[in-house]
């Protein structure tokens, strides 16, 4: 995201914080102004992960509500910094400031532990874990959405993803208001950690591979009709076979299953041996449920 004044610039990119002390005493003017999306300096630092603490807590000397302001989507410091930032001691101190913002949504109805499912850093797990409460992690937006939901959609790595299923074992098995589980909004995902997301999910709850969203599709429909990575194709037919012949409450296949084996070079023999064909419905051995190292949910 681009910041139109100089000092949200600053605060977004300075690697120390005297450049930011210094952009202070240069255009204190600037403190209260929003760019176009609506972001105070105090946002835009909020990303930063390398000026860190002590530039935060200079700028909220300068604007001490800063900590609960808004930008245009609703979100505070701490939605941005959950999103982007990868120093957990920011969020730390965010937190320490405001405890308050934890369970405090933005216009779509998001906590911070949502918008930590679109973490990329290296600290994904551990912004997940520092946010993300066990109320927060069965909270839903107005899509009906968990921070689950939103790590599995969104997430560069399944680190998001396996915080949340530590706080909540359970919300593996929620369904949004379309009726997707996490499983199906892995399938939208389109970074190239969406088959580990997924094998994280059913680590979790195999039986997620069985389970229709609203319109009848199980994970793999929805997978396959939305251009999903070869790889993420890979597990889905591997773990259950028994999708590639299951139809949606419209009488539609996945796609036709040559063409999915194809896109994944898998043959039918390699997936399902013998049992190639409808019949060949079982779970594959390494998603029996009594791996599932998150326990009973």
């Amino acid at each position: 995201m681009t910041c139109t004044c100089l000092l949200h610039r600053i605060c977004e990119s300075a690697e120390q914080a005297d450049t930011v002390r210094l952009a202070i005493l240069q255009r204190p003017y600037e403190l209260r102004q929003r760019d176009d999306h609506g972001d105070l300096p105090v946002h835009c630092c909020a990303r930063n992960s390398v000026a860190g603490v002590e530039a935060m807590q200079m700028l909220l000397a300068h604007v001490p509500e800063g900590l609960s302001l808004r930008d245009t989507d609703g979100g505070t410091p701490l939605h941005r910094a959950a999103a982007d930032n990868g120093n957990v001691a920011v969020l730390k101190a965010l937190i320490r400031g405001a405890p308050a913002m934890l369970q405090t949504t933005d216009s779509t109805g998001a906590l911070p532990a949502h918008a930590a499912g679109r973490n990329h850093t290296a600290a994904s797990y551990d912004v997940m874990r520092t946010v993300c409460s066990p109320s927060a992690a069965v909270k839903c937006d107005v899509s009906g959405r968990l921070p689950l939901h939103s790590a599995a959609l969104y997430a560069g790595d399944a680190g998001a993803c396996i915080a949340a299923l530590e706080v909540s074992p359970a919300a593996v098995r929620m369904q949004d208001v379309e009726g997707f589980l996490p499983l199906h909004a892995c399938a939208y995902n389109r970074t190239n950690a969406a088959a580990s997301i997924a094998r994280a999910l059913l680590e979790a709850w195999p039986q997620a591979l069985q389970q229709p969203d609203r319109l009848g599709r199980w994970p793999l429909h929805v997978a396959a009709q939305n251009g999903a990575s070869s790889m993420l194709l890979e597990v889905l037919i591997t773990a259950c076979p028994a999708a590639l012949y299951k139809k949606d409450r419209c009488g539609h296949l996945p796609m036709p299953t040559a063409e999915l084996l194809q896109a994944c070079d898998l043959s039918a023999q390699k997936i399902v041996g013998d049992e190639a064909g409808p019949a060949g419905g079982a779970f594959l051995p390494i998603h029996n449920a009594a791996q599932n190292k998150f326990g009973d949910v």
